[in-house]
């Protein structure tokens, strides 16, 4: 298999709104520096890139956001080892 090319990649990388920073890309194992939409500057894999996966940041906190249990979870939760809940903190 040939060699994609810097202007390949780059073309790739700018398609999706994000820029190459560094890194020089000679095989599939190099990680070359690529800057997000949302600001993150992250090490990838162009092959993992190019199949669409995004900012690693972004994704842990979006899926932290999913993974939140709901007050009730949380109150059952804290009550099943013998203590009273009193309230949420504001904010």
């Amino acid at each position: 298999m040939d060699r994609i090319s810097d202007e390949e990649i780059n073309s790739v990388i700018l398609s999706r709104n994000c820029e190459w920073i560094s890194g020089e890309y000679r095989r599939s194992t190099d990680k070359i520096e690529i800057k997000f939409p949302c600001g993150h500057v992250q090490f990838a894999l162009f092959s993992n890139f190019r199949k669409g996966h995004g900012c690693r940041i972004c994704g842990r906190i979006q899926g932290n956001k999913t993974r939140t249990n709901p007050p009730e979870e949380i109150i059952d939760k804290i009550e099943s080892f013998g203590f009273t809940f009193l309230e949420f903190p504001e904010g």
